[in-house]
């Protein structure tokens, strides 16, 4: 039996999934000693079932200054979902997706995305390398 995880984890590991940059740094400021950074999730804190990391869930979702703080604070960028896929498979799988797009169908915000995703991938590509 594995032990509960803090409500600091819950929490850091959701606000990372849905981009609370602010919260996050909060916490990893103040709670850091609480919180487990790559904690994927169990059967009642994982509502998608695939068992993401807080980087894998910020890298899906496109949001690169929480993907570098990770990164920063230890993050693994190395941890794969049960589905077997690494936060750099997840930003590349999300960027293609907008990218496969024509041009002339893609606005503004489809452009920042892909730019936030390109950024993801080469954050997470250095840490891979180094």
């Amino acid at each position: 039996m594995t032990a509960e995880p803090s409500s600091a984890t819950i929490s850091f590991r959701f606000n990372c999934h849905w981009g609370g940059y602010r919260v996050i740094k909060y916490l990893l400021q103040h709670e850091k000693d609480s919180i487990d950074i790559n904690y994927a999730g169990d059967a009642e804190h994982d509502t998608e079932g695939d068992r993401k990391t807080p980087l894998h869930g910020a890298a899906v979702h496109g949001a690169p200054g929480i993907v570098h703080l990770l990164l920063n604070n230890g993050a693994n960028p190395f941890l794969k979902t049960l589905s077997g896929k690494t936060p750099l498979e997840l930003a590349q799988k999300e960027m293609q997706c907008l990218l496969s797009l024509p041009k002339k169908e893609r606005d503004m915000e489809d452009e920042h995305k892909i730019l936030g995703y390109s950024i993801i991938c080469e954050l997470l590509t250095a840490h891979m390398i180094f």
